[in-house]
């Protein structure tokens, strides 16, 4: 397969469970909240 790991190495990870937060495989986020404030990581984008 051609795929970049990079994010799909953050699923199933101890360590996000115990921050409380939530990944999306479908839009390639993962969503916490850090000092009351939501904050979204997002995936690698490939520019053209």
């Amino acid at each position: 397969m051609n795929v970049q790991a990079s994010y799909s190495c953050l699923l199933g990870r101890p360590w996000i469970h115990a921050a409380g937060a939530v990944t999306s495989t479908l839009h390639q986020k993962l969503k916490f909240v850090q000092g009351g404030k939501l904050v979204v990581v997002n995936g690698e984008e490939v520019l053209m």
